[in-house]
């Protein structure tokens, strides 16, 4: 009886069963379509956020093509070290760290990764030396002591002025160095230092060994005169001794490099006496005047502000501004799509026209 009663349930059952299956099974199915369109619009929604669209404009691919051989960089409150081996990977090279580790906080996007590795010793005020695919990353001081330390000799020729006259201004400027003068050769020194005096000295010849020097540094007795270098904050070399005439030194020479016009540095030869009222004269000669507002360059097109961007950088690098001290000004034209922007800074007239003049440079 008990069998016969539990087919009868089981049997008064099969209908509902049937009937609440039908309803799950449409259940089940309305949750997986909204699931998968869930998905679909997180995903769209992850898709347009990575390429700046989420605000639901169109997203075009063309408008932002990143160079393969670029390299993103964001690192937060992580060992400097790290970042220099993203750096290193991405420049094939190997990297040494000198210095404490330290936690730093570094973002870049899209950028060259000589330009990355650049960026974040400045930002941390460190340097770095390159020798083949090894690149040692320390403070200035350090890298001095442990990797210039070694002694070179090297030999200078020249070709307007004597060895004898060279090594009288090296001695006057005081650099590190020892000199090896043959009075039967004039035209060869030879200079034993470190590698950085080497460069200063490098420096020096191609500043003054110059035909419009042939002669001339005879007429001022090594012996009776001093030499120093002036380095300008605020005007370049070429402008500072146009300058300098008015104050009617007849007994001071000046030396500017080849490139006078870029040059913040000049060498300056003078009697002791009249020394500090030289120096005095050349700092005020570099006294910053009244700050103005003025456009560096402008850029048209479609790619005017990232050319822009460019050039700020550029500059940043090549002079004691930071990208900080330059704007770019937001589109003037009133055409979206023919847009002008400009690079403004507001620095003393001199440093604009120094700016204005290395953009110029780069055309």
């Amino acid at each position: 009886m008990k069998t016969a009663k539990l087919a009868i349930h089981t049997r008064f059952l099969i209908l509902p069963v049937f009937i609440m299956s039908i309803i799950l099974m449409f259940v089940f199915s309305n949750v997986n379509g909204n699931i998968d369109s869930v998905s679909a619009s997180s995903s769209l929604e992850s898709f347009e956020m990575a390429n700046g669209t989420a605000s639901g404009e169109e997203w075009d691919p063309d408008s932002e093509l990143v160079d393969p051989g670029n390299i993103t960089v964001d690192v937060r409150d992580s060992d400097i070290r790290d970042a220099l081996s993203i750096i290193a990977i991405k420049m094939d090279v190997n990297i040494i760290f000198t210095e404490e580790p330290v936690d730093v906080t570094f973002q870049v996007d899209n950028v060259p990764p000589r330009e990355a590795l650049e960026l974040l010793v400045q930002k941390e005020g460190l340097n770095y030396i390159e020798d083949g695919n090894i690149i040692v990353v320390g403070s200035g001081e350090r890298l001095q002591e442990d990797f210039f330390s070694r002694m070179e000799l090297t030999r200078f020729d020249l070709s307007y002025i004597t060895s004898e006259q060279l090594d009288g201004i090296i001695q006057d400027m005081g650099i590190d160095v020892e000199t090896i003068v043959i009075e039967d050769n004039p035209e060869s020194i030879w200079v034993q230092g470190t590698s950085f005096s080497l460069v200063k000295i490098k420096e020096l010849v191609n500043s003054i060994d110059r035909e419009e020097n042939r002669g001339s540094i005879d007429d001022l007795d090594s012996e009776e005169t001093t030499t120093f270098t002036f380095s300008f904050q605020n005007i370049v070399a070429e402008d500072a001794v146009e300058r300098l005439e008015a104050y009617g030194f007849d007994d001071v020479q000046t030396v500017t490099s080849n490139l006078s016009e870029f040059s913040n540095e000049l060498i300056v030869i003078v009697p002791p006496h009249k020394e500090d009222e030289v120096y005095e004269s050349l700092s005020s000669i570099d006294e910053a005047g009244g700050r103005a507002r003025a456009p560096i360059t402008t850029a048209r097109g479609e790619n005017a502000w990232e050319e822009l961007a460019a050039k700020r950088r550029l500059l940043s690098d090549m002079t004691d501004l930071s990208v900080d001290d330059m704007f770019i000004s937001e589109n003037i034209s009133g055409d979206e799509e023919e847009p002008h922007h400009v690079l403004w800074t507001d620095k003393p007239a001199d440093k604009i026209n120094y700016l204005q003049n290395l953009v110029e440079s780069f055309e």
